[in-house]
């Protein structure tokens, strides 16, 4: 099973209590977005957007990781509603992984990595819900997540579709508290990803 040959994450997130920051105006589309503008369409009816893409993320997931089960991976996107909550997310960080030049979409490259590993978290995996806060907290803020972590990219790449979805934001009438809620989902999110990482080197330790 995926959950555990890929144990990893998840326990840095159980103890914070996120608060829903206020609004800001957002800023200028980034390239990834105006990238993901030409990569998707959007349907308003029932709220349902689609992608015009060929693969799902556990396709592409199944691409960079041999050993992954491609049933057991369709079976866990199965049971999540790709239009809200973790689906949703997925479906996003699928798409910005694939707006990406071809050398981070290579296996073995740190965003790549970063990317397998946010996938090959079990669902329900508290790291969709520090990812979904951190990226709304940067709608509000208008700028990216400011991690600086493996796959940097693909968080500002996440950050420039979630955007486009949602739309502008009306003004922010305290911006210093929408500042701060964006610094500490940001640093958050930052940890987690370095967890992730860690997690993995350790793995990679004990089995040689």
């Amino acid at each position: 099973m995926i959950e555990n040959r890929h144990q990893t994450v998840y326990f840095l997130f159980f103890f914070l209590m996120i608060r829903r920051p206020p609004r800001s105006t957002l800023s200028s589309s980034s390239a990834a977005s105006d990238v993901y503008k030409r990569q998707v369409s959007t349907q308003s009816t029932g709220g349902v957007w689609s992608v015009a893409m060929s693969e799902d993320w556990p396709d592409t997931v199944a691409g960079l990781v041999p050993s992954a089960d491609p049933h057991e991976l369709h079976g866990i996107a199965a049971q999540l509603n790709p239009d809200k909550g973790e689906g949703r997310l997925r479906r996003i960080l699928n798409d910005a992984f694939r707006s990406l030049p071809p050398h981070e979409q290579a296996s073995g490259n740190n965003t790549s990595l970063c990317f397998v590993l946010i996938m090959m978290s079990p669902a329900g995996s508290n790291v969709f819900d520090v990812l979904g806060h951190a990226l709304r907290a940067s709608h509000d803020a208008g700028v990216p997540p400011g991690v600086k972590c493996p796959g940097r990219s693909l968080i500002t790449a996440a950050h420039g579709i979630w955007c486009e979805l949602n739309g502008a934001l009306e003004p922010n009438p305290d911006k210093a508290a929408c500042w701060e809620h964006w610094q500490e989902m940001s640093e958050l999110l930052d940890q987690g990803i370095i967890l992730l990482f860690d997690r993995m080197g350790s793995i990679r330790t004990e089995d040689f």
